[in-house]
């Protein structure tokens, strides 16, 4: 399961609810092929729309945004290009990956590390004392965690954020991602996994949704809630 800490808000970028557990084997003694969740029609659209975007529009706004050189107009265009590549990225199919053997710390270290580059936010990996094996996808896992730790790392207001790696019987695991942050208002427990649903004004709400279609590819499942001890979780 991937579990990652939650603020109160999906963006871009949560012990688990409802734990994303992975199966690797087919039952028959071979490695199990999961294909790439089917597309809605109202996905298809969107992404048809934001290529569009991307690729009729973008050009225009760098244009404009040379010509202008320095100064409030040229920095406001740079926020609208920056939000077109995340749209273009956030919005993008998970890729195809077959599925392999991998040792479950080391792939989550890997996007932890990218993640702490990126943003400086401390972050703390908790594993088991022997280390697990598990059958993943590599990419579509580090993409998922790095998505998660986003959303978890804009509302914990610098303070280190947890991700406990946990085993979860028969054969399966459990990723939680927990931060110190206010947690998910009522509202953002329902709706946070909705694409373009976000409390971050700045935000494009689509970090906690992608995670899950990663996560999905792995017939994991990808759930939020709030801790006791204050803080949100996504797992």
């Amino acid at each position: 399961s991937v579990a990652a800490a939650g603020a109160q808000g999906s963006g871009g970028s949560a012990p688990a609810a409802s734990p994303v557990q992975r199966s690797g084997h087919d039952g028959k003694g071979g490695m199990e092929t999961v294909a790439p969740v089917a597309l809605t029609t109202e996905e298809e659209a969107l992404r048809s729309s934001l290529a569009f975007l991307d690729r009729a529009i973008r050009p225009s706004v760098e244009e404009a945004r040379r010509l202008l050189g320095e100064g409030a107009a040229a920095e406001a265009l740079e926020r609208a290009l920056d939000a077109m590549g995340d749209l273009a990225f956030l919005a993008a199919p998970p890729p195809e990956e077959p599925l392999a053997r991998e040792n479950l710390a080391q792939v989550v270290q890997e996007a932890v590390r990218e993640y702490t580059i990126e943003t400086r936010i401390p972050v703390r990996v908790h594993s088991p004392p022997q280390a697990l094996h598990v059958t993943i996808r590599r990419e579509a896992l580090k993409d998922a965690v790095f998505m998660i730790l986003a959303n978890a790392g804009r509302f914990s207001e610098g303070r280190p954020v947890d991700v406990y790696l946990e085993k979860v019987e028969p054969g399966g695991f459990r990723i939680r991602v927990a931060d110190e942050g206010p947690g998910f208002s009522d509202e953002a427990l329902a709706r946070a996994l909705e694409p373009f649903w976000t409390t971050d004004p700045l935000g494009v709400g689509m970090g906690l949704p992608q995670a899950r279609a990663r996560v999905s590819t792995m017939k994991g499942r990808l759930s939020l809630r709030n801790r006791t001890s204050g803080g949100g979780e996504v797992v």
